[in-house]
């Protein structure tokens, strides 16, 4: 298996954290600062559309092919992303 892991920067507007690929793969992300939300989703991920990334425990997703992971947050905060393939 492959793992990568990186530091996405999230400031105040929708940023990709996963990218489309061939295959299945796990992502872990988690939100680095419990004082700033972070919402994870689809491309059109807004505070209302996403589900809440937590800072105290990872919130893992399990992408297919041609899936891709995005996070939004209003404030400015780094989500740790670990992939699995």
């Amino acid at each position: 298996m492959a793992t990568s892991s990186t530091a996405v920067s999230v400031a105040g507007t929708s940023v990709q954290l996963v990218g489309q690929s061939f295959g299945t793969k796990l992502v872990y992300v988690q939100n680095s600062d419990d004082a700033t939300d972070v919402w994870i989703g689809g491309a059109s991920i807004g505070s209302a559309t996403g589900i809440l990334a937590s800072g105290s425990s990872p919130n893992v997703f399990q992408l297919n092919a041609d899936d891709d992971l995005w996070a939004y947050s209003a404030g400015t905060v780094t989500v740790n992303v670990l992939t699995v393939a």
